[in-house]
């Protein structure tokens, strides 16, 4: 099945979009009581800061946080932006079934690594470290300054000259700080010192994001325009309701297992090049195309679905379940190597309006 094609609105003004919908605040709602849940693994939660200096030798500070499968015993814990869930704040890794993969997953415009935390609990509770870093998406110093219209003569008209400008923003705002987690990540398990020693396996990374942090995952895994920026060390790669702009020509340049998800009901996916069906002739297998029942741009997103609990959202909510499966097989095919994933993703669900999927050459 095949949604009706949304005709794409011009290039300007697909940055009025952004600014006018995607700066919306994610609000937190109170919670009453819910109980602890059951799963495979309890889940732990580390919040982080590290450097990062760019190559003007500007340094910055950023904020990350990481879910891991724990051994150490889960309190109620408060999630800075309101949802409540069970955590070991700190807890030890889990003593059994790792090394464990690890998941760098880039959160949405304007939004923190605090973003999905419904996702990000499920993957940990099932032997999958996900990391995340509060990017730095300053809408003054990031589109507004790089909207220099002045440039615009140097350019192939608007449509290449605002290519260009995705591209810069993602060059300096994006790709860099995921790349500098991701770096992180591997040399804290390395490191005898850290909560991450070894347990990481490094041979079975992934990355995946939500909108631009889709984007940002698409441009490191042979999307850019740039190819220095491709990752080598990222085996699958996950992009929800993320838009295929500016890199939409670059999918051929892509040759690791992908999954696309987005909404029904997703009226910012506005061009056609954005309905990842629309691209399937450019894209080399592996790869999944699921389109999620009225669901709309930010059901990707959501933490806990407006129950007050991350574990209820999970429970309850049929929508981030479909999310939450189809992610997990397909890590659990390519990462893990589990080949009973494959089952999974070869069947349908009554969530999805549709789902394409091609394995093979």
């Amino acid at each position: 099945m095949k949604l009706p094609l949304v005709l794409g609105l011009a290039a300007t003004e697909r940055l009025a979009v952004i600014l006018a919908v995607l700066l919306l605040p994610q609000l937190g709602p109170a919670a009453g009581e819910y109980p602890v849940p059951e799963r495979t693994y309890d889940v732990g939660i580390h919040t982080l800061q590290f450097d990062y200096t760019d190559p003007e030798g500007v340094s910055k500070t950023f904020d990350a946080a990481v879910w891991y499968p724990t051994s150490d015993e889960v309190f109620e814990y408060t999630y800075s932006n309101g949802p409540k869930s069970y955590l070991a704040e700190d807890g030890a890794v889990a003593e059994t079934g790792g090394p464990f993969p690890l998941i760098i997953f880039n959160h949405g415009f304007n939004a923190s690594e605090m973003q999905s935390l419904y996702l990000k609990e499920a993957l940990a509770a099932e032997g999958y470290i996900v990391a995340s870093v509060h990017f730095d998406d300053n809408i003054w110093s990031g589109f507004f300054d790089l909207l220099k219209l002045g440039n615009l003569q140097n350019s192939n008209g608007v449509d290449d000259y605002v290519h260009q400008v995705y591209e810069k923003y993602f060059n300096t705002y994006r790709f860099p700080i995921a790349e500098a987690l991701l770096e992180y990540m591997v040399q804290e398990n390395g490191r005898e010192a850290s909560l991450f020693a070894g347990s990481i396996d490094t041979g079975a990374i992934a990355m995946g994001g939500h909108s631009f942090g889709g984007l940002t995952t698409l441009g490191l895994i042979g999307g850019s325009n740039d190819p220095s920026r491709l990752d080598s060390r990222i085996k699958a790669a996950l992009m929800l309701s993320a838009p295929s702009y500016p890199f939409e020509d670059n999918y051929g340049n892509v040759h690791i297992p992908i999954m696309s998800m987005k909404g029904e009901l997703d009226v910012l996916l506005n061009r056609p090049e954005d309905n990842f069906w629309y691209l399937n002739d450019g894209v080399n297998p592996p790869y999944y195309d699921l389109v999620v029942k009225n669901a709309d741009h930010f059901t990707f997103s959501e933490t806990d679905s407006g129950l007050g609990w991350v574990p209820a959202a999970i429970d309850e909510d049929s929508q981030l379940q479909v999310i939450i499966t189809y992610s997990l097989a397909f890590f659990d095919l390519y990462l893990k190597d589990d080949t009973a994933a494959a089952t999974i993703l070869a069947q349908t669900s009554p969530t999805l309006a549709s789902y394409i999927s091609e394995t093979g050459p």
